[in-house]
């Protein structure tokens, strides 16, 4: 699939995140970040980078860790002190006491002694071109391209690579069924995803895209033994006697009554002495006078 289309443009927002999970979209923004040295957000890229290490350090060595979220950060500080506006103390320190907050809470690993040493280079660096300009125009003419130019740019993208990719490993897209699942025990969850049925236009857009520059939609093949919903769609009433079927309903009714009748407890109704007897003599009497007993006790009930 060619990666640009002049002809109707690229896929909206709205679109790609019916197709691209979450993460992985995140993740491709991080990396075209990095891809392209837009380094006026690296410094937003090591922060989300130091949250997630924080979580899950086991995503990259310790070296790694520290050159990839150093290794940004020094980044945005180099770039600040080229302008005159921002190469002032007030400007650059905030960012030097991230980068020394960062390599202390790694102070327990066996490779720290060197991390400070070469964070404190670093420092010293910065205070010299931030306090003489003419160092600092020098130090841009001369020694930037060469110290921190593409080499530089390729060791950061290598890194930011991997912590990526080992991301993606540790949140991999759920399937079907496990997503099904998860959203069985949200109903508050399942209606919201169902609202988006409700705007249908970001997923036309995305059907369009692809059957103009994706490959070409196969046809379904032969039915998969699920065809029995026209058969019961086609289902025929029989002929019914309505007065037979009236007779049908009273008799069944009858029978729910006296069903129903059958399983009263006795001793949920607290009957009297004089009523506490089998169930087949309570069935079994006549006498009006029992009969009208019985019935007056039902009422106070």
């Amino acid at each position: 699939m060619s990666k640009s289309f002049p002809d109707h443009g690229p896929l909206p927002l709205s679109s790609l995140r019916l197709i691209v999970p979450p993460l992985q979209l995140v993740s491709a923004a991080l990396w075209e970040i990095v891809k392209q040295g837009a380094v006026m957000y690296y410094g937003l890229l090591e922060e989300f980078v130091s949250t997630v290490l924080d979580s899950v350090p086991e995503l990259l060595t310790y070296m790694e860790r520290v050159q990839l979220v150093m290794g940004l950060r020094a980044r945005v500080v180099l770039e600040l002190c080229r302008s005159d506006e921002f190469a002032s103390p007030q400007t650059i320190q905030p960012h030097l006491t991230r980068i020394n907050n960062y390599i202390a809470k790694q102070d327990k690993e066996d490779s720290s002694t060197e991390v400070k040493a070469s964070a404190a280079n670093f420092f010293n660096l910065v205070h010299t071109i931030v306090n003489d300009p003419c160092q600092r125009a020098a130090f841009y003419q001369k020694m930037f391209l060469t110290v921190f130019g593409p080499k530089y740019d390729s060791a950061l993208q290598a890194l930011m690579r991997k912590f990526l990719f080992s991301l993606q490993k540790l949140l991999p897209v759920p399937n079907l069924d496990q997503t099904s699942d998860w959203l069985s025990l949200s109903p508050s969850i399942l209606k919201e995803c169902v609202e988006f049925m409700n705007q249908p236009e970001p997923l036309n857009t995305l059907i369009l895209h692809h059957k103009r520059h994706g490959p070409e939609v196969q046809q379904a093949l032969s039915p998969s033994g699920n065809d029995c919903i026209l058969s019961y769609l086609s289902c025929h009433l029989e002929k019914v006697d309505n007065n037979r079927e009236d007779a049908v309903v009273k008799s069944a009714s009858m029978y729910v009554q006296e069903d129903r009748f059958r399983h009263i407890s006795l001793s949920s109704f607290h009957l009297p002495k004089e009523f506490l007897q089998t169930p087949e003599d309570l069935y079994a009497w006549s006498s009006k006078k029992d009969t009208e007993r019985l019935s007056a006790f039902l009422k106070s009930i």
